[in-house]
């Protein structure tokens, strides 16, 4: 590699090989950026980009064979992450069909309807345009974006006790469990146990504690059914497909004993405790195989420069 390497514009296109020219930008990113004005986003002008300097190999040959070996390793790095993508689905998959396997126990089992062995309801939104109802915020309040999967200790909004007093308003104890009646995207059909008392908005519909299900299994159960809830709601008539009371209230669900539940939930347990353990490790290797491509670039460059 040449050592007299200077300081050229990248406007000096006839010096420079594309997929050099390429690779180096891409390098030097962070430093373009930096060229940018404006409060909303940053814009690079033509005239910054023009005068913009980098140093290059004056070999045009030597420009290709850098194209080339920084093309190889990064299509490494590229084939490497898809199979960390797929190993990380895989992962992800393998809970779903775990928690199936472990309900399929239950396939013939007594069921009961879900409406008439536990009480349900649902919230309301409070007016916006009412200040007292959201002031002071004194009561925790889910919206259906919040129930996701996952134990609800916090909420994003809060509710005074003036609404919960005016509004069509409940305040649910800690181990309701909730499931998302409609909203965006994967969120209809998603289930959470709450670990606070709170309210909720109307598109949550709640299951309070009974005596015939134990928490936790019942959460685990709605959370294995979740494609099942899905498509329970589609093909029902209007612009969107929602689920509704009267569809959960009908539900049959498995009720083995409370003795019989905690055991099925101590085993799913134990058995998550393992897949998360997998699916972390999986997160932790994709996001270092998603750092590769600067490293790569950043240590081509640096040879380029000591040589």
């Amino acid at each position: 590699m040449h050592t007299n390497q200077g300081c050229k514009s990248f406007v000096c296109t006839s010096e420079l090989d594309a997929e050099f020219l390429y690779f180096t930008l891409k390098h030097r990113m962070a430093d373009i950026q930096a060229l940018g004005s404006g409060s909303t986003f940053a814009e690079v002008s033509k005239s910054a980009l023009e005068i913009f300097e980098i140093s290059h190999p004056e070999s045009i040959d030597e420009q290709r064979q850098i194209a080339a070996r920084l093309k190889a390793q990064l299509a490494e790095v590229e084939t490497a992450r898809q199979a960390a993508q797929v190993q990380l689905s895989d992962t992800r998959l393998l809970r779903a069909r775990m928690l199936k396997a472990f309900f399929s126990e239950f396939d013939a089992a007594p069921k009961k309807k879900l409406g008439d062995y536990a009480a349900t309801t649902s919230g309301s939104t409070p007016s916006r345009g009412n200040k007292p109802y959201w002031q002071p915020a004194e009561i925790a309040w889910v919206k259906t974006g919040e129930v996701a999967f996952a134990p609800i200790t916090a909420t994003e909004e809060a509710i005074s006790k003036l609404a919960l007093a005016e509004c069509s308003l409940s305040l649910l104890p800690s181990k309701t469990i909730l499931i998302a009646m409609y909203g965006q995207g994967k969120t209809r059909g998603q289930s959470a146990i709450l670990e606070i008392p709170a309210t909720t908005n109307q598109a949550c519909f709640a299951i309070l504690p009974n005596d015939t299900w134990e928490p936790d299994f019942l959460y685990l159960w709605l959370k294995s059914s979740y494609q099942d809830l899905r498509d329970l709601s589609e093909d029902r008539g209007g612009n969107q497909a929602n689920l509704n009371g009267a569809l959960l209230k009908a539900l049959e669900v498995p009720a083995p004993s409370k003795t019989e539940q905690q055991h099925i939930v101590a085993r799913i347990q134990a058995a998550m405790t393992e897949i998360d353990a997998l699916e972390n490790s999986s997160k932790a290797a994709l996001e270092d195989i998603n750092r590769l491509p600067n490293r790569v670039l950043a240590q081509a460059f640096a040879q380029q420069e000591c040589s």
